[in-house]
């Protein structure tokens, strides 16, 4: 059985912000996050301090996703300030000590199983949402599949594009729906699925002065995106040449017979044997 004491460690938090820590709804990976931050913080009697992904991930036994989701969450909700240092490695995260700045959470409206006094509205709200089947197997559906295809795309370019800037700078992305979200569907409309995947890995491997200084962002992707195309389609091409250096030639093993062998032999002599009669000179007979 647990049994832990002060002895142990401990951490001291105003009274203040637990009484409205109290009223705030913060959804359950957020809360996680937040008292992870809270052990590295005021647990170690900081203000602030760098934490790795891996090392939030380790003590909430969250993914990196997930990490990332609670992240995005609490910075909406403004509990917490990030910091990036120079490097743009490891990120510096702090506690939002001002209430008066945290922002709630928007509430879902939910109907309880228990709920026995159900109005007219909602009644044929349900039925409405019993009988979605007969509109989709209806022929006219058909022409929403390009605009599926296109969605799913777009959120694989998303996710692709998250999961590259956390493997390079070890923080999440903090993705700005509205603009970014414009940025790809623009980019989607010229490059396909591929080839993007390409320029994305290119942006975070670049060494271009405008993109180190500007940052490596949805909108510097969109703004060099012609650059990066040339930059990756050269990489690429260099990558193949080494390639093709390195393997080593394949054996040709022709796959001839006795008799095969002796009729080519044949055949070369006698056009050995009429070369030699055009430049006037003969041919010693075999044997």
């Amino acid at each position: 059985m647990a049994n832990p004491q002060l002895e142990d460690g401990y951490f001291k938090i105003a009274t203040i912000l637990a009484e409205h820590l109290a009223k705030i709804r913060i959804p359950g990976e957020a809360n996680q996050l937040l008292w992870a931050i809270f052990r590295f913080t005021y647990g170690w009697h900081k203000k602030s301090d760098q934490i790795a992904l891996s090392q939030l991930c380790e003590m909430t036994k969250l993914s990196q996703s997930s990490i990332c989701r609670a992240r995005n969450t609490l910075l909406e909700l403004n509990l917490i300030i990030v910091y990036k240092d120079v490097n743009g490695r490891t990120a510096t995260y702090s506690f939002q000590k001002d209430y008066e700045k945290w922002k709630p959470f928007t509430k879902k409206k939910t109907f309880t199983k228990t709920s026995r006094i159900v109005d007219e509205n909602v009644n044929n709200h349900l039925r409405r949402r019993n009988t979605p089947k007969i509109i989709k197997d209806n022929k006219d559906n058909t022409a929403d599949k390009p605009a599926k295809t296109q969605n799913s795309n777009h959120q694989k370019v998303i996710d692709y594009y998250c999961q590259s800037y956390e493997k390079h700078f070890e923080i999440p992305y903090t993705f700005k729906g509205g603009k970014d979200g414009d940025h790809i569907k623009q980019l989607l409309k010229t490059w396909k699925l591929p080839r993007l995947v390409k320029i994305i890995d290119q942006l975070f491997r670049t060494h271009d002065e405008f993109v180190e200084k500007a940052g490596r962002t949805i909108g510097v992707l969109y703004s060099c995106i012609d650059k990066l195309a040339q930059e990756a389609k050269l990489y690429h091409t260099v990558m193949s040449q080494r390639q093709a250096i390195r393997e080593p030639p394949r054996a040709v093993k022709p796959d001839l017979t006795p008799e095969k062998i002796e009729e080519n032999r044949r055949k070369g002599s006698e056009i050995a044997r009429d070369f030699l009669k055009q430049i006037g000179r003969g041919m010693p007979s075999e044997g």
